[in-house]
């Protein structure tokens, strides 16, 4: 009868332990998750800059500007004219970093005659620190960046976007609110939230998906939004604006399976390009090889021209 209590005891306290190690790793991973290391302006500059992906990038003006959304948080952002260009692009920097590393990509439509915006995320660069909410509340910043863009240049110019990782997660949440952009264009966002979550938290850190889940509670208990409302494959398949995919096969952080369930879920009667670049790594396809890239962004311009 002792040796029975004692094997209840051991067991129990295996249970209680395994309980509260999971408890502490699924707050871990929330607190992880929406609060990563931020990279400041400088040195995201400096980085592209010393791999060579934003040469003639100090040849560019660009002018900066403050404006208070409508819950009263403050948003920096610039842009740069290209000449008397109508043609503008907004352009959306991915998880933890800023405004800089959308640089690159304004290089490119800047040839293509456009005037180029990008902004820091919510709680990125300039920003004032705040919880990262992986495209939740950054959707409907982005939506009211459009409004004062246009309150600015013009209610009549011609006006896409582009994102690059939660960026472009974030500009396909943005797509719900229909503000009749001419175009958007995501690179290798993610079609769900929760898909990337499953797939990092095995990648990463080694563990079953259970802890994700686990992790969703608290996430949703720490800062008001849940995995199932981070879902941009929904918010932005009824869109007519036409969207252009582009997504890495070897992309190790955001699967290419996402490209391909966004593809899916986008209406039948909304134009759709789909590029797979073979051998680009996250967020590395515009990198691997720039003139590929720009002909991917022109055919697809004149495609909806």
């Amino acid at each position: 009868m002792e040796r029975y209590y004692i094997l209840l005891i051991i067991l129990g306290s295996i249970v209680i332990l395994f309980l509260v190690s999971s408890l502490l790793i699924s707050i871990f991973l929330a607190l992880f998750l929406c609060n990563p290391y931020r990279w400041t302006r400088k040195k995201a500059f400096d980085w592209d800059f010393n791999k060579g992906w934003i040469n003639g990038i100090e040849k560019v003006k660009l002018n900066e500007e403050v404006s208070k959304l409508s819950d009263g948080y403050e948003l920096h952002w610039n842009y740069a004219m290209n000449s008397d260009s109508n043609k503008f692009v907004i352009l959306i920097h991915g998880y933890g970093w800023t405004r800089e590393g959308m640089y690159k990509y304004g290089l490119q439509y800047m040839k293509l005659d456009f005037n180029i915006i990008t902004y820091d995320l919510r709680g990125h660069g300039d920003n004032k620190r705040c919880p990262i909410t992986m495209g939740y509340k950054d959707a409907k910043d982005l939506h009211e960046l459009i409004s004062i863009v246009r309150e600015k240049f013009g209610k009549d110019i011609y006006l896409g976007i582009q994102g690059e990782s939660m960026g472009a997660s974030t500009a396909l949440m943005e797509m719900k609110y229909d503000d009749e952009l001419r175009f958007v264009v995501e690179d290798c966002g993610y079609a769900t939230l929760k898909d990337v979550v499953y797939h990092k938290t095995k990648q990463v850190f080694h563990l079953p998906k259970f802890y994700a889940d686990f992790a969703g509670l608290f996430v949703k208990m720490f800062y008001k939004f849940s995995f199932n409302e981070v879902e941009p494959m929904e918010d932005c398949k009824n869109s007519k604006t036409p969207l252009l995919i582009i997504h890495g096969d070897a992309d190790d952080f955001v699967p290419v399976s996402s490209a391909y369930k966004i593809k899916e879920a986008r209406n039948k009667d909304s134009l759709t390009e789909l590029v797979i670049v073979k051998g680009a790594g996250h967020a590395k396809s515009l990198s691997l090889d720039n003139n590929a890239y720009l002909n991917y962004l022109q055919y697809f311009l004149n495609k909806i021209a």
